[in-house]
C-alpha cells in the first residue's frame, strides 16, 4: 500500500515538507493548483524535485480552466526534467482554485451531437502532449 501527502504551504517550506515527507515513507507528495491561497504548484514542485530522490510529485489538481495548455506542459515537462519518473500530472477541472478568484466553478456539458467544439486535431494534439482524454465523451466547459 502507498500513502501520499499533500504539501499545502508557501514554495520556501516545500523543501523541507517534501524531505519530510520523503523520511517518514511517504510515496506521493501532492500540490495544490490554489494559487491565491497556496502559491504556485510548479514552484513548490520544482523545490522538491531537486531536493528530494524517491518520492513522486504531483499536481492535485491543475485546473485546467485557469491555465492554458501548452503553459501547463511546459511547466510539468519542466519539472520531469528535475525529477524524471516521479512526476505525475493530476489535470482537472478543480473548484476552490476558481473559487478563490470569484470565478465560477467548471461545468461539465455533453458536446452536440455530430460534431463538438472541438478542431478535429485537437484530440491528438492533448495526447501527444501528454494530456488526457475526456472519458465517455464528456468535456468542460465555463458557465
Amino acid at each position: 500500500m502507498e500513502f501520499g501527502t499533500l504539501i499545502f504551504t508557501r514554495p520556501r517550506r516545500a523543501i523541507s515538507n517534501a524531505k519530510r515527507a520523503e523520511e517518514l515513507g511517504y510515496s506521493h507528495a501532492w500540490s495544490h493548483d490554489s494559487h491565491m491561497i497556496w502559491g504556485d504548484a510548479w514552484a513548490r514542485m520544482a523545490l522538491a524535485a531537486v531536493n528530494t530522490g524517491r518520492i513522486k510529485l504531483a499536481t492535485g489538481v491543475v485546473v485546467a480552466a485557469n491555465r492554458i495548455a501548452p503553459a501547463t506542459a511546459a511547466a510539468i515537462g519542466a519539472i520531469n526534467e528535475l525529477a524524471s519518473g516521479r512526476v505525475i500530472l493530476g489535470y482537472c477541472t478543480g473548484h476552490t482554485g476558481r473559487r478563490v478568484m470569484d470565478l465560477p466553478p467548471v461545468r461539465h456539458r455533453r458536446p452536440a451531437r455530430g460534431g463538438g467544439r472541438t478542431h478535429p486535431g485537437a484530440s491528438k494534439r492533448r495526447t501527444a502532449a501528454g494530456f488526457p482524454q475526456p472519458a465517455d465523451g464528456w468535456f468542460c466547459g465555463l458557465s
